[in-house]
């Protein structure tokens, strides 16, 4: 991107606080804030105060887990140091300047995501990146002034220009927020150890597999690779509510029965184990529905006895004069005999009902080549080789955000998200 849309208007600093936040202060200040007994006199921390408090989760001496390179050290210095840079609008570069809920910043985006701080701390909801994949080649894709001149070791540097950005990213996220980033072979490895680092491996969500190709293709001469990942972390794994999506096609199928409360599937109302392999008493008793005995054939039911007398309660009379109940079917099979099946509905409670999402991502609208399709649609050629495809980047919006969300693309690359 072009530096200079990010200016350094040095004769303005007087005037305005032009710089960064300050994140090693923010820290501190969040550390006492915590721990108000580790306040000193001067403002500063006292260790020893807030190892008292923490207890047996301070460890002491020189042994320990974690996951160090060379120029790990220098990564700190680098988010510290307050970035003076500010943004500049580009109206005449603009298409419905007044309207648009979207903005498309063009600079270093180490910078970028330090002026970042001030204006949306803790308010984004959903980062993806796409990052550069390190493919051992020594001409690095972002081979700008803040990662030539650190050491050339292959994972090293790549792990000095992802560290950096990862820590500062994550002070941007909502207590809710999600991270989203995909990698290949060469660097998963790396990149979930680093990712437990900066995001704390108890936030470690999943890695979605993605297959991002079918058929053949070029491979390391020993197999074909078919996939790619999506490391997903979450700021705080414990406000983070179910990823769901839509219901796939195969699925929304089923919902073909309707009655007076709407559209509904059928799941059978008897216990789906094979016989022995779970047994609860009292889930075994005699069923009778409007003086119809039910057939089990498992002997076991879904349902307690309780439940089911509690569902029966919630029902219309309908134009047969007969009752409808809300979430149980009375059907009668091809041997004549009665059965229950619970009523799924579709809506429920004014809700469409929506399912929990995979970790695997295997559609074969969502592939590489119809990413190259939509680019070469877009532009009547292929300016982008690599380009993720929009139903890849819509379906992880779909299961982590909703409309009034802030989400934050900080590698845009051709621009998908």
């Amino acid at each position: 991107a072009e530096e200079n849309s990010v200016t350094k208007p040095e004769d303005d600093i007087a005037k305005f606080d032009l710089r960064s936040e300050d994140i090693a202060e923010a820290r501190r200040l969040e550390i006492l804030r915590i721990f108000p007994e580790a306040h000193t006199e001067s403002g500063d921390i006292n260790f020893e105060a807030l190892r008292l408090s923490l207890g047996d989760a301070v460890q002491i001496g020189p042994e320990g887990f974690g996951m160090s390179w060379p120029g790990k050290a220098e990564c700190a210095k680098t988010i510290q140091r307050q970035s003076i840079a500010t943004l500049l609008p580009a109206q005449e570069e603009s298409v419905n300047w007044d309207s648009t809920q979207n903005v498309i910043i063009e600079g270093d985006n180490l910078e970028v995501l330090k002026v970042l701080q001030k204006a949306y701390l803790g308010k984004v909801k959903m980062i993806y990146i796409d990052p550069p994949y390190n493919t051992g080649n020594k001409d690095f894709v972002y081979n700008d002034c803040y990662v030539e001149k650190e050491d050339t070791w292959r994972h090293s540097k790549w792990l000095n220009f992802m560290s950096k950005r990862l820590e500062l990213a994550k002070e941007l996220l909502t207590e809710k927020g999600v991270i989203f980033i995909s990698i290949d072979d060469n660097e998963v490895a790396q990149l979930k150890l680093l990712c437990d680092k900066v995001f704390g491996e108890e936030n470690f969500i999943t890695s979605f597999i993605w297959r991002k190709k079918r058929g053949g293709g070029r491979g390391n001469g020993i197999v074909i690779p078919q996939t790619e990942y999506i490391i997903s972390y979450a700021l705080n794994i414990r406000n983070i509510k179910p990823f769901e999506k839509k219901l796939s096609e195969h699925k929304l199928v089923k919902y073909k029965f309707k009655d007076n409360f709407g559209g509904y599937a059928r799941e059978g109302l008897d216990h789906h184990s094979p016989k022995g392999a779970y047994e609860r008493k009292t889930l075994q008793y005699n069923l009778v529905i409007d003086n119809k005995e039910i057939y089990c054939p498992t002997k076991q039911w879904l349902w307690s006895q309780q439940r089911v007398s509690k569902e029966l309660e919630n029902f219309v009379i309908n134009s047969n004069g007969e009752k409808e109940y809300k979430y149980i079917d009375i059907v009668m099979d091809s041997n004549k005999r009665w059965r229950a099946y619970k009523k799924i509905r579709f809506h429920d409670d004014g809700e469409e009902r929506k399912e929990v999402a995979l970790s695997i991502i295997d559609d074969p609208k969502i592939t590489t080549n119809a990413s190259a399709f939509e680019i070469k649609e877009l532009f009547g050629e292929a300016v982008f080789n690599y380009s993720k495809p929009i139903l890849l980047i819509k379906h992880l919006l779909d299961i982590a955000t909703t409309k009034e969300s802030i989400v934050l693309d900080f590698m845009a690359g051709s621009g998908t998200t």
